[in-house]
């Protein structure tokens, strides 16, 4: 009998088998879970054909991420409420043991679905991340179970509205909150807020219905403020390692002293390592005389949807940058009209930035104004090692022209070995290395 055969016939009659062992049966369940978690829900619930040790493996998956590839892959077709109901019920109530994160898309529906019994069931498995964004047409109500989820260090929340004033005990673990497009009142902010003793991280963007905004989170190093609003009220803003600000319309704010602590306390702190100003926010602060004179620590600058529309927004960005003497990273992006203004624009020629290696600045149509602000840096950044250029798409041919580019060659620059990029277009490609003796021409 041929030796290669998997099985042999003893004298009884007996068939013994000599096939090789189930590698896949044979895998420590440790291994399992790692391999399992590495997958996607509907993949770790394929698994279960391989053995009947992976038959179920898939209901101890301890992140459960129902996103939009996942609906597409399980429904392929237009997404009805009581499908995609059944579906979030059914994997939420076969699921077993403890789960660690559940992140939630739900899909523009044709009616509001439950997501109360959802967030009743997740308060009881001990989860520590969830993630909910909503599409449907209406913001909906946060359940009060979500206090319950006595576990959760990550609450991140799209389109939802939160109307509890009532201290629940609040979140006694939670570092991180991000809260988009959130309809909740100042008091019902305030609670929430004030749940949070161990809060690290927090994003607030979009935000309905809270005119005045008091943040009171003595761990806080991360934050996140952009949306209309009156008032800003941070309080122990000394411990932030990045500070994102921005203003979505231009308003009068009240409380000037509260921001003009928040800016001083920013501008002092040797802590922070990021700061960032979005739209009409800086404007604010330079028309509020609220800019301090110097931010002396800091190492990288963010001048985000800045729109160059008058003087001030272009001098408000100009201020902002000489306050920064040790600044090394410098992002901006601008937009503007074409109106000739170049006569108007000035800067101090004798600023110098010192540290500024890197920048990188996205323009919308190329206007004096854009160009001004760009060669004022090339000319106060003596060792400037890279400046890309960016723009829409749409725009890069019209924008990028060949004679918008012999205008960035011909503009003065400090720097010995400086390397200017922008978008690949008609324009013709230059080298714009300084490193020969025509660096200062003009």
């Amino acid at each position: 009998m041929d030796t290669m055969t998997q099985s042999r016939t003893s004298k009884r009659g007996k068939t013994v088998d000599h096939a090789p062992p189930d590698l896949i049966t044979e895998l420590p369940r440790n291994v399992i879970d790692v391999i399992v978690e590495k997958l996607s829900l509907c993949d770790a619930a394929k698994m279960s054909v391989l053995s009947r040790k992976w038959l179920d493996i898939w209901r101890s998956k301890q992140k459960l991420v129902l996103d939009a590839p996942f609906l597409d892959r399980v429904l392929k077709r237009k997404i009805y409420t009581r499908e995609f109901s059944d579906i979030v019920t059914k994997i939420l109530f076969q699921h077993s043991g403890h789960l660690f994160s559940f992140h939630l898309k739900i899909p523009s529906l044709d009616s509001c679905p439950d997501v109360d019994q959802w967030i009743c069931y997740l308060s009881r498995t001990g989860v520590s991340d969830i993630c909910i964004e909503n599409l449907y047409r209406n913001p909906l109500k946060l359940s009060r179970h979500i206090f319950s989820c006595g576990n959760l260090e990550k609450l991140k929340l799209h389109y939802f509205m939160i109307n509890h004033t009532h201290n629940y005990g609040g979140f006694r673990k939670m570092t991180c909150l991000d809260l988009d497009k959130i309809t909740f009142t100042e008091q019902a902010f305030k609670y929430l807020i004030h749940g949070c003793p161990l809060l690290q991280e927090l994003r607030l963007t979009n935000f309905i219905g809270m005119e005045h905004v008091t943040i009171d989170a003595p761990n806080l190093i991360r934050l996140i403020v952009d949306g209309t609003f009156l008032s800003l009220d941070v309080r122990n803003a000394e411990k932030l390692v990045s500070a994102d600000f921005g203003l979505q319309k231009y308003v009068d704010v009240c409380h000037k002293a509260s921001l003009r602590v928040l800016i001083q306390a920013l501008a002092s702190s040797s802590k922070l390592q990021n700061l960032v100003f979005r739209g009409h926010f800086l404007k604010v602060l330079y028309k509020e005389s609220l800019l301090p004179s110097s931010f002396e620590k800091l190492r990288k600058l963010d001048l985000l949807f800045i729109d160059l529309n008058d003087m001030d927004e272009f001098r408000s960005i100009i201020s902002v940058i000489q306050a920064c003497p040790a600044v090394e990273r410098l992002n901006i992006s601008v937009s503007t009209s074409k109106h000739k203004t170049s006569d108007l624009l000035d800067y101090n020629p004798s600023a110098v930035l010192h540290h500024l290696c890197y920048a990188d600045v996205f323009i919308c149509k190329g206007s004096e104004m854009e160009l001004k602000l760009i060669e004022f840096l090339l000319e106060c950044s003596p060792i400037l090692k890279s400046l890309s250029l960016t723009t829409s798409t749409w725009y890069t041919n019209r924008i990028f022209s060949r004679k918008m580019i012999n205008q960035l060659f011909h503009f003065r620059r400090a720097s010995q070995n400086l390397k200017v990029s922008w978008p690949d277009s008609t324009a013709p490609d230059y080298s714009y290395s300084t490193d020969s003796d025509d660096s200062d021409s003009d």
